[in-house]
């Protein structure tokens, strides 16, 4: 089963703003110990590449879709009366 781009972006993001919100709430509490912010550091590193990585994502998809549709196959222009020789009467 596909899964579409802003789907995939609910799924991973709502975690990743869990992730966010408790490492917030975790680096408050420890703010005087430098090793656990160091790696709280490195876990909110994280969380931002992967939040751009699914950014990526949705425009790489946006930019496949509005391909797909400039090159779409145009409808043939229907004929005017007139371009089939025939004169308005008067």
């Amino acid at each position: 089963m596909l899964i579409s781009s802003a789907k995939l972006q609910d799924t991973i993001n709502n975690p990743l703003a869990i992730i966010s919100v408790t490492t917030d709430d975790i680096r408050r509490r420890c703010i005087s110990d430098p090793d656990i912010v160091r790696r709280l550091d490195q876990i909110d590193t994280s969380l931002q590449r992967i939040h751009v990585a699914i950014k990526d994502v949705a425009a790489y998809e946006s930019g496949r879709i509005l391909e797909t549709l400039t090159k779409a196959p145009e409808r043939p222009a229907t004929k005017k009366a007139d371009d089939h020789g025939d004169q308005p009467s008067g």
